[in-house]
């Protein structure tokens, strides 16, 4: 067998941020001077501690000497990208800050360069001031992954809407896919009675597994109508691994990055990145595989209608054993003949599932 490489062994609401017990302090560089004014004044209210700046000299030169957790910068200032030079000089002095990217006009190559230099999110003007303070402060509590007393509900809480939302930035058609991945796993694994810290990696793993996409050389192709040439169909293989080697900076997130690294494999070994076998494979993996073609199949799609129930039973007891564990696709199966359509999840854009 001939392995690919080695697996490493790992939206917001518009609910309005409760007031902040310690102050959180805040750049703003807009040369819009009325949203300026409009977010300063909000946030303030909200207990951050904020600073607002027209012009990049001088929010480069209050960056220079004052800590601030959090920046909030326009891409195109006076004609030119200065938010970009903004975002390195913060992260420069200070890897954890937190930095939001303004702009009217949104382009995808942008917005997949900022988040790669570190940026949190990428907002299309006009921003609302009342999402932008929910989710400074959602953000704010990323540094939490430094204690050790923290949470793995939290971690699961926390990091999966960030992953799910820069995943939704750059591919569109993904979106809620990760959620309905974590309710299928969620689903198939209280069959096979993993505990509950079990639970919340396999969710985590299933809300995180496409998250490699942002790291992809060319990323036009994600939403190109028709078949992928040679080249991008050799590209998109490579985002299980670029996933979870980005995302096990933590050690703590080894065990969740294993099974995206597999979550495009096959039982019969024919799968990607690294042509494992049977279990070669992680049981969460495993898992994670069947649930990527499940919300596939069971999900409207722009070229497709959702599968009918007796044809995903059928194609389950056709990959039972090659492309799926027999052991999940039995779980699968009993799952469907149990609960019939209420097994699935809910339709996306509100339609009928499968029936």
């Amino acid at each position: 067998m001939q392995h690919a490489g080695t697996p490493n062994d790992e939206v917001l609401g518009l609910a309005t941020a409760p007031q902040i017990e310690e102050k959180i302090r805040v750049l703003i560089l807009d040369d819009d001077r009325a949203l300026l004014d409009s977010l300063h004044e909000y946030l303030e209210t909200r207990g951050f501690e904020v600073d607002a700046f027209v012009r990049t000299a001088d929010a480069i030169k209050a960056l220079e000497t004052t800590t601030y957790d959090a920046v909030v910068t326009d891409v195109l200032l006076d004609g030119r990208t200065d938010g970009q030079e903004v975002l390195k000089q913060a992260r420069a002095r200070r890897s954890d800050v937190v930095v939001v990217m303004m702009t009217a006009f949104p382009i995808l190559e942008d917005a997949v360069g900022a988040m790669r230099h570190g940026a949190a999110d990428y907002l299309r003007k006009p921003v609302n001031p009342r999402k932008l303070s929910a989710f400074l402060h959602r953000e704010i509590q990323m540094r939490r992954f430094e204690t050790e007393s923290f949470a793995l509900d939290d971690l699961v809480s926390i990091l999966s809407e960030l992953v799910a939302r820069t995943i939704e930035h750059i591919d569109p058609y993904t979106r809620g896919h990760g959620e309905r991945a974590a309710y299928y796993c969620d689903k198939i694994a209280r069959r096979f009675d993993f505990n509950e810290v079990e639970l919340q990696r396999l969710r985590l793993a299933a809300i995180a597994h496409d998250y490699g996409k942002i790291y992809l050389r060319d990323l036009s192709f994600l939403t190109k109508e028709g078949p992928l040439t040679e080249l991008e169909r050799q590209e998109i293989m490579r985002h299980p691994h670029l996933g979870a080697e980005k995302l096990a900076v933590d050690p703590r997130l080894k065990p969740i990055t294993r099974a995206i690294a597999e979550h495009h494999e096959r039982f019969d070994g024919r799968g990607y990145p690294y042509g494992l076998k049977g279990d070669e494979i992680s049981l969460p993996g495993r898992i994670l595989c069947v649930v990527e073609v499940l919300d596939a199949l069971a999900t409207r799609r722009s070229y497709k209608p959702p599968w009918p129930i007796e044809k995903i039973r059928e194609f389950f007891h056709e990959q039972r054993g090659n492309a799926f564990d027999p052991a999940v696709s039995d779980r699968v199966l009993a799952a469907i003949e149990e609960e019939g359509a209420a097994f699935f999840a809910p339709d996306p854009d509100g339609g009928p599932g499968p029936m």
